[in-house]
């Protein structure tokens, strides 16, 4: 996540305090901040996230881990945080019926809260480096897609004020006081805290609430088979992309794409690399250059493929 212990302690300490804002903790990130941020994808964004350099945002609901941005609630601490109008309501249900059978029923609601906070979250995923081999397997279609490199000074500031790095933890993420004070600045936080078994993925998320992504200028709205996608736009951002150990520059279903990719590359000065495992060493890979994309030893065995990219 960040070089150091003692930094990402920092960190910590900043995402908890009740009284530091979003501003704050970006602050805090730019001082420690990343050259670089990756995205590992499929080969059916070689086009939309390359040359388009839209990325897609979008709510929890969606993602593959049903406890993402998920969270917990205790309703016993949530009592001790809860201010006098909350206790006043809480007396007049108790009033009604015993406490536990009170904390039974408020129980309940903690699936339907939690709902509701992944709909009013959009979020998209980046990640710190290009050389994880099992984000390129679950990610980049077992190392036969691309990772896209990002120059996190370039990313626009209205998104990148917006990226933080997610905090690993060994459990569910208690938000009882976050219900119970309503506060804005730890609301932020079950977005940005994921269970340890994802440490592997070094995520660094872009957040927004539902309600101000109107407010968004770099932005594009999507309706795709009626239903409407809403887009980020990184292309001026994107200074590298690797293709996988694995990827086949022979698919003739691909050619028209590589072909457009390698004239976006030229002009837009984007370099293009190819992974090559490392067999004489025990563990590990590295990216060489590709000079021209159409000239690549894969493209060399195909000379239909070949001439088509002249």
């Amino acid at each position: 996540m960040f070089e150091n212990d003692k930094i990402i302690k920092e960190y910590e300490k900043l995402m908890e305090n009740e009284k530091t804002t979003y501003g704050e903790v970006q602050k805090f990130i730019n001082k420690n901040k990343p050259k670089n941020l990756y995205r590992y994808r499929n080969i059916k964004f070689i086009e939309s996230e390359t040359i388009s350099g839209l990325i897609r945002i979008c709510n929890p609901n969606e993602y593959n881990d049903p406890f993402d941005c998920g969270f917990y609630i205790d309703y016993k601490k949530y009592i001790s945080y809860a201010n006098d109008d909350v206790l006043r309501t809480l007396n007049l249900i108790g009033a009604s019926s015993n406490f536990s059978a009170m904390l039974t029923g408020m129980k309940h609601l903690t699936n339907q809260i939690e709902s509701s906070y992944k709909q009013a979250n959009y979020i998209t995923c980046f990640t710190e480096e290009y050389t994880n081999t099992l984000m390129w397997a679950h990610y980049a279609d077992s190392h036969r897609g691309i990772c896209i490199e990002y120059n996190y000074d370039k990313i626009p500031n209205e998104i990148r004020d917006l990226i933080f790095p997610v905090i690993y933890i060994g459990e569910r993420y208690d938000a009882s006081k976050i219900l119970a004070t309503h506060n804005e600045n730890l609301a932020r936080n079950p977005s940005f805290y994921k269970s340890d078994i994802w440490r592997y993925e070094k995520e660094w998320r872009f957040r927004i609430d539902n309600d101000k992504i109107v407010l968004l200028k770099n932005k594009i709205t999507k309706t795709i088979d009626g239903v409407e996608y809403i887009f980020i736009n990184l292309s001026d951002a994107i200074e590298a992309i690797y293709f996988g150990v694995n990827f086949d520059f022979s698919n003739p279903k691909i050619s028209h794409s590589l072909n457009n990719l390698k004239s976006y590359a030229k002009m837009k000065n984007i370099k293009l690399y190819q992974m090559v495992a490392l067999k004489e060493e025990k563990v590990g890979f590295k990216a060489e250059i590709i000079k021209d994309l159409c000239k690549n030893k894969w493209f060399l065995n195909l000379s239909a493929l070949y001439n088509a990219c002249k």
